[in-house]
């Protein structure tokens, strides 16, 4: 994942926008007007705009920023799947397989196999793949795809008014052939993978590179178990939403993704997972507003995110892994690789060699936990490009056939799974979980890996999060009623009226701090602000509360203020800002509580 040299980063002239809350359709359009930009797209659900606008994208970005109508404004983003170019191993799908290639993933290391015992899934639990399009006819998925049973398949009509026709399995929201000025040449129902051209269309040096990597990672989610094929997902029994971002080739534009995760959270998905991502080191919450907004959205809606830490070799994970909600994957060993002999990177407890790791160097964000990305074996489809090269099995396009690939692309959907697993589990004891929830188990219930101090750059000894997931101690947790409450730790930013510059500092503002669990919980307190720079600047340092006891006893509330924290120098234009408030806990470097405030500078050192 990341932008490789040669790749686009950025759509040309685009913008990703949402606007104050008490801005009409006819207001927004007027605005539009006035600034030269023309509305392209509208993700409803998310309330987020996707504008073409003239001239420097940055510069634009940061006008509407300041705006006061504008809630915040970020370039239209480019972003890649996260798999690890190698020689991957093709089977005929119909040929024989050895043990150890249908040894999907490393189950002894994970538990998988004792968890199994107690779940292997619910069919109404929906995970949603937002990738490069599933194998909806793959032997070891067909059964496990899910279906739109308010749809009537090939009436031309949109039965259900969600606003997509025939959408029986999904959507694909980015259809060929590669367009070179907007990536996608459409939209369609079929969620199915491109068949590729055999051509290398944006030119990174392999062709129909993106065909396969949707139905592996919809294989290590939700691959059908007990079937006599090639192996058994994470959770074989739940269903699979195909949501296709990607063509054969090349990257999916920020709102194309952002489409996708408005689907699942309008048409019933349980757990979202995005294999795809910017550079590493990127903290969401700062510089990707469009993914932090939609996958909090997500999360309020009881939607668990995961998302692939990025394959970098590199602090942190990239955007939108980082995002506050998400849980961030990244890859260490398998079995496989253990067994492979010299020149398989990842032993079974290491980490692997290009997986993003341990925390981000402002130590802000991180890699929340680990699971096997190194040379998985999964179901997949031929391209072109396969058949070209006479692979075994690929007599034509979408053939299906075994695979074997790596990357922290794989590693998330098995924890994707594992989410699914946990969801399954409560239902069956009659119970539903929070979001939250879900995250808190599968971050708590992880096997801590040994330090890694021997690669460059040094991982060191939190380089793998919480450490490696753990399948039968997250879903034993589901059915202790013991689990230490902490959801009911917050932190809120108020401020009694607009704040005004006096010449160096913004005032005025006043920091709640609560424990309404039963159990004492060691915290931290960070806060910082956000201000525009094309368009947003990197926040001041975190600053701690120095009056916060490190450990909040139970009931605990407490009002801190009013504060004076941030200088602001006389270039800051009046406008529309935010602080940002954020507590972690102390011994597992979880966020259990964040606020964002924003606050307006209507006076900045004499001028209007």
């Amino acid at each position: 994942m990341g932008t490789a040299a040669g790749r686009p980063a950025y759509m040309p002239g685009e913008l990703l926008v949402k606007f104050r809350s008490h801005m009409s359709r006819e207001q927004i359009a007027a605005f539009n007007v006035t600034q030269g930009a023309t509305i392209l797209g509208h993700h409803q659900t998310l309330d987020i705009y996707r504008l073409q606008v003239r001239g420097d994208r940055l510069a634009k970005a940061a006008a509407y920023h300041s705006s006061p109508v504008v809630e915040w404004a970020q370039p239209n983003r480019i972003f890649y799947p996260g798999l690890v170019p190698n020689d991957p191993f093709y089977q005929d799908f119909e040929g024989t397989l050895t043990d150890l290639q249908k040894w999907y993933f490393g189950v002894e290391n994970l538990n998988a196999e004792e968890a199994w015992d107690l779940t292997t899934g619910r069919p109404d639990v929906v995970v949603a793949i937002i990738d490069t399009g599933v194998g909806l006819d793959h032997p070891d998925l067909a059964d496990n795809i899910w279906v739109n049973s308010e749809e009537i398949p090939g009436n031309d009509q949109d039965d259900d008014n969600n606003g997509f026709v025939d959408d029986i399995n999904g959507f694909d929201f980015c259809s060929g052939p590669f367009n070179i000025g907007q990536l996608c040449s459409g939209t369609d129902n079929d969620p199915r993978p491109e068949r590729g051209d055999g051509i290398d269309n944006d030119g990174d040096g392999f062709t129909d590179d993106n065909v396969s990597h949707g139905t592996l990672v919809a294989g290590a989610a939700a691959a059908i178990g007990d079937n006599d094929a090639l192996g058994a997902g994470a959770a074989h029994q739940v269903q699979l939403m195909a949501l296709k971002v990607f063509v054969d080739d090349g990257g999916a534009r920020g709102d194309t993704i952002l489409a996708a995760i408005d689907y699942a959270i309008q048409n019933g998905a349980d757990v979202i997972n995005m294999s795809l991502g910017g550079p590493a080191g990127e903290d969401c919450p700062t510089f990707d507003r469009a993914f932090e907004s939609a996958i909090t959205t997500a999360f309020e809606q009881n939607i668990v995110v995961v998302v692939a830490a990025g394959n970098d070799n590199a602090l942190g994970p990239g955007s939108p892994a980082s995002c506050t909600h998400a849980i961030s994957v990244g890859a260490s060993g398998t079995g496989i690789a253990a067994m492979g002999g010299p020149g398989f990177p990842g032993e079974i407890d290491e980490r692997a060699d290009f997986t993003n790791f341990g925390r981000s160097p402002s130590q802000s964000f991180g890699v929340d936990v680990v699971a096997p990305g190194v040379r998985l074996a999964g179901p997949s489809v031929c391209s072109q490009a396969d058949v070209n090269l006479s692979i075994p099995g690929c007599e034509q396009p979408g053939d299906a056939i075994a695979e074997i690939a790596s990357g922290t692309s794989f590693s998330s959907p098995l924890v994707a799974g594992l989410a699914a697993l946990i969801i399954s589990r409560a239902r069956d004891l009659d119970r539903e979980l929070s979001a939250e929830q879900v995250r808190m188990i599968i971050r708590s219930n992880t096997q801590d890996l040994p330090d890694d101090l021997n690669d460059a750059p040094d991982a060191g000894p939190d380089w793998d999060g919480q450490g490696r997931v753990d399948f039968l101690a997250a879903v034993l947790a589901v059915d202790d009623p013991e689990s230490p409450d902490e959801g009911g730790v917050g932190c809120d930013i108020t401020m009694s009226q607009p704040v005004y510059m006096n010449g160096a500092e913004v005032t005025a503002m006043e920091i709640r701090i609560t424990n309404s669990g039963p159990d004492p919980v060691p915290v931290e307190a960070k806060i910082w602000q956000v201000l525009p720079d094309a368009p947003v600047a990197p926040p001041e340092p975190p600053v701690n509360l120095a009056e916060l006891p490190l450990e909040l006893p139970p009931e605990y509330d407490q009002d801190f203020g009013p504060h004076v924290f941030f200088p602001v120098t006389a270039d800051i234009p009046r406008g529309s800002y935010e602080v940002n408030c954020r507590l972690i806990h102390l011994v597992t470097g979880e966020t259990l509580s964040t606020d964002i405030n924003p606050f307006a500078i209507r006076n900045s050192f004499g001028r209007q």
